[in-house]
């Protein structure tokens, strides 16, 4: 009983308090013109010789952005780098970096490069720069995860290959190994070479420049911020790399590009990858497995003491943190940090006070998602993974990520594993609580966008030179419900050759207007808003579009003409919504009251006209219940579930798993600039819960295990 009083009183608190936090916080959206001024460079000043007047927060947060990318001299030059004493790292040398740890007899190699020609150099070029390595031979390597640019080059750091260095890995690193050398692995290779633009490296100096200014500028940037020099101050020439309005501003731009064409050509977390030939890469698998079942360890005659804690996630293998000094004076921890990948491992060097955090944190967007063909990365364990490191002690002095520059200081790491751990929470708990407010991937992505807080879009470790926000939206969406966006119109869309078909059927029957351009605008994510808006654009009414969505419903021979009337309607019909995303000369377009309920009534029948082709009950039921809910404009959900439906939940779902929730329900879009927090102590169930809330991320603390929990622990208890 007084486990059931606990519950209930944390319902109600929680109740008020989500009311309360979701109350509208006055913020100021203009900034005058004196505060530009600060940002002062080439680009700012244009801004304001073309604007005398007050500026929104969008604007300022772009020339931020700008200034951010341009003038960043952090980047990824080829360097070796001492990090402190005994740690080095060598950065610019492939995609990712190599960690070397030096020992009291040995070295420790922590992550080896995709590349043995790339591992040798870096082996070479470190050895020559501090003599004393020499001396010592590599007895350990160590994979913090699976990923090639991480593991390929291991060949280069082996002198006998029938007495191989002892590879350390998580138990899932071989099976992740074995996994992407399999299945898969053909057009893996494929697209993963589009993505790192291995063959734009090539084809260097063959390579037109952009046609437009704007990607010239933002390959600039990119390249800028990773160090390749554009110039005797490494910043990017705007006016050298602007729109080619003439013959010699294009031999310009030519120029430009072919005496350095990485200016445009780079892997956004690193400088290239680097591919020498079928026989430059290697594979050693892991020989110690980091698993429970180690207790003591006999390496080169010496017992090594490690030891393990369980940590729960939702993967069904163990987590563990084991910490171990090889018998060599240094002391590594090692953590499972599922992230990136689920078998990542960050480690820390205690007495050192460096953290190798491997990819789960570097200088640009996280890629929750790899457009090279990838499932999608665990979001939520990514943010524990970093909250693990956010509550390490003692606290880090260094930072080195195996991508991008190191950070040094306190303070400055600590901003940025917050910053970055509050940028994948935010984008994962507002996706979900759009995808429960039932909207589609298309919508989700605009909304996120628009309600992230500043801190968070200008802040230098979330730009988006490796992921964006949009594809995590997707992959998020995705990762929790499929691929299907629970639009009716995605159950059955048409081919790409089956819309050029309709296109140019339609094309032939409607004279004068230009459907031919459709084909571009439909696919099976489409993105419904741009291609109402551009179709109406072009065929200049609204009607003629009714006109053969209505004659392919009557006259259907097959499910595909039901399927293109669906999706005709279903586009028109977005003309009808609030757009607040549309400009001004977009809304001269909106529909007629008369022509809004003609579209509705198309996609009515032509749901109901799918319906009547449908084997699977599963897809008929979907069809018709779609069509019952447009036609008496309600969810089908308000009839079946009560609000003392939702209170029994309320009463049978854990009490940590309510606060849990609490993250993914939380308006941030409403309550922006607010920062606060609120303790829950519940004496009689023994738990202490803390809710902090940071310019619209919220983060929950449960039992003592993150780091704002340890700090308020004595005063709680």
């Amino acid at each position: 009983m007084e486990r059931y009083k606990s519950k209930w009183f944390a319902v109600c608190v929680l109740g008020i308090s989500a009311y309360l936090l979701s109350s509208k916080l006055s913020v100021n959206n203009t900034v005058d013109v004196e505060s530009l001024r600060l940002l002062s460079n080439t680009f700012v000043e244009e801004k304001l010789q073309n604007h005398s007047h007050e500026f929104d927060v969008a604007q300022i947060t772009e020339i931020k952005k700008k200034k951010e990318r341009v003038k960043n001299k952090t980047n990824t030059k080829k360097k070796k780098k001492k990090v402190t004493e005994g740690v080095f790292v060598a950065i610019g040398y492939a995609i990712a970096n190599s960690v070397i740890v030096e020992c009291n007899e040995s070295l420790v190699v922590i992550d080896t490069t995709e590349s043995i020609a790339s591992a040798s150099r870096i082996r070479e070029d470190l050895l020559t720069s501090f003599p004393r390595l020499q001396q010592k031979k590599v007895k350990y390597v160590v994979y913090t995860h699976y990923h090639p640019d991480h593991t390929f080059g291991t060949k280069g750091w082996v002198d006998d290959e029938r007495n191989p260095p002892v590879v350390i890995a998580h138990p899932q690193t071989t099976k992740e190994l074995e996994r992407i050398l399999s299945l898969t692995s053909t057009i893996t290779q494929v697209r993963a070479q589009r993505q790192f633009g291995t063959i734009l490296k090539k084809l260097k100096d063959s390579i037109e420049p952009h046609a437009f200014s704007h990607l010239d500028a933002h390959g600039g940037d990119r390249s800028s911020h990773y160090g390749h020099e554009c110039g005797s101050d490494h910043t990017f020439d705007y006016a050298a790399a602007g729109a080619a309005q003439d013959q010699d501003e294009q031999l310009r731009l030519q120029q430009v590009f072919q005496n350095d064409s990485s200016i445009f050509v780079n892997s956004g977390i690193g400088p290239f990858l680097v591919f020498e030939g079928p026989f430059d890469r290697s594979m050693f698998y892991p020989t110690l497995i980091l698993n429970q079942t180690i207790e003591i360890l006999d390496l080169d005659g010496t017992l090594q003491f490690i030891f393990y804690r369980n940590i729960e996630y939702m993967y069904t293998y163990v987590v563990v943190v084991i910490v171990c000094n090889f018998g060599e004076g240094v002391t590594f921890e090692f953590h499972h940090a599922p992230g990136e990948t689920i078998d990542q491992i960050f480690i820390y060097l205690p007495e050192k006070r460096v953290l190798l955090p491997a990819d789960n944190v570097y200088r640009a967007f996280p890629n929750i998602y790899a457009i090279r063909g990838s499932p999608t990365r665990p979001a939520r364990e990514w943010v524990k993974s970093i909250d693990s490191m956010r509550a390490l002690s003692p606290f880090p002095r260094y930072l080195v990520p195996h991508h991008t520059q190191p950070v040094y200081g306190e303070e400055a790491i600590y901003d940025v594993l917050t910053s970055y751990r509050d940028g994948i929470a935010f984008v994962h708990d507002q996706t979900i609580r759009f995808v429960n407010l039932g909207y589609v991937p298309d919508d989700i992505v605009v909304l996120v966008r628009q309600s992230m807080p500043e801190r968070l879009l200008s802040h230098p470790f979330l730009q988006e030179f490796y992921g964006t926000i949009d594809w995590s939206v997707r992959a998020i969406f995705q990762a929790y419900l499929g691929w299907f966006s629970g639009d009716p119109v995605d159950l059955y869309p048409l081919s790409k050759q089956q819309q050029g078909t309709y296109t140019f059927v339609s094309q032939r029957r409607i004279r004068g207007c230009f459907f031919v351009f459709v084909f571009f605008f439909l696919s099976v994510n489409h993105c419904y808003l741009v291609f109402s808006i551009r179709l109406t654009k072009m065929v200049k009414s609204p009607n003629v579009i009714l006109e053969t969505a209505q004659d392919s419903l009557l006259n259907h021979e097959k499910r595909d003409d039901c399927q293109w009337a669906l999706q005709l309607s279903d586009a028109l019909l977005f003309l009808s919504k609030p757009a607040n995303e549309m400009s001004k000369e977009d809304l001269i377009l909106a529909m007629t009251e008369t022509e809004v309920s003609k579209a509705l009534d198309i996609k009515i029948k032509a749901l109901q006209c799918l319906a009547s082709y449908m084997t699977s009950a599963n897809g008929r039921n979907y069809y018709l219940t779609s069509a019952y809910e447009l036609l008496h404009q309600k969810h089908a959900d308000s009839e079946y579930v009560s609000e003392r439906d939702r209170e029994w939940v309320s009463h049978v779902v854990p009490l940590e798993q309510l606060f849990q929730m609490l993250p993914v329900r939380f308006k941030a879009n409403e309550v922006k600039m607010f920062n606060s927090s609120m303790c829950f102590h519940f004496t009689d169930m023994r738990e202490f819960y803390m809710l902090t809330i940071r310019d619209g991320v919220v983060e929950v603390c449960l039992n003592f295990v993150c780091l704002c929990e340890q700090k308020k622990k004595k005063k709680f208890m």
